[in-house]
């Protein structure tokens, strides 16, 4: 009886642990084909003086951008609450990190999801972001994110933020110290 006891009690604490670092590799692969997915379509188009032409056909181009457009809508912005949430709660450096290196991959994204969820993560842990956007490959572009997302954020939430106007104050500092 006491074994039975044991090996319960082992799977009721072990239970929580595993499907927490299932669901954090999960949003870490989400990330990885984002950023994968990207590249691919980046491949199709080039640029000159007059701006953005296609490098491949125009099939190859369309079918790579609906397959990146349709992985962000199903998975990506899907899971950006709970990327948050996670994000908030345990301040998972590695997490984080590949989440900056979405943005910095995406920069010709016109989606504003990961802005948001950027601006939510600054408005529950400032420092921890600040502390590891100062230490990502293009700083200006991510500040660039965090501000668009954080000046809409009282509107997206519905609801007011908690220190915002002490918060927006250390993000405009910020951004004067990265220009």
């Amino acid at each position: 009886m006491k074994k039975g006891t044991i090996i319960l009690i082992i799977f009721i604490l072990v239970g929580p642990f595993a499907q927490a670092q299932q669901e954090r590799d999960s949003i870490l692969k989400i990330f990885q084909t984002v950023i994968q997915l990207n590249n691919d379509f980046l491949k199709t188009i080039g640029k000159n003086d007059t701006g953005f032409f296609i490098r491949s056909t125009k099939e190859e181009y369309s079918s790579t951008r609906a397959r990146l457009e349709k992985y962000q809508d199903d998975h990506f912005d899907t899971i950006l609450p709970r990327f948050v949430s996670l994000t908030c709660g345990k301040k998972d450096i590695t997490l984080f990190n590949e989440f900056l290196e979405v943005l910095i991959a995406t920069e010709n994204s016109a989606d504003e999801a990961p802005s948001f969820a950027l601006a939510e993560i600054f408005a529950c842990q400032p420092d921890f972001t600040l502390n590891l956007i100062d230490k990502c490959s293009n700083i200006k572009r991510v500040i660039e994110d965090l501000s668009l997302g954080f000046e809409n954020l009282p509107v997206i939430l519905g609801h007011e933020i908690k220190n915002y106007t002490q918060l927006k104050g250390q993000l405009a500092r910020k951004i004067q110290n990265t220009r």
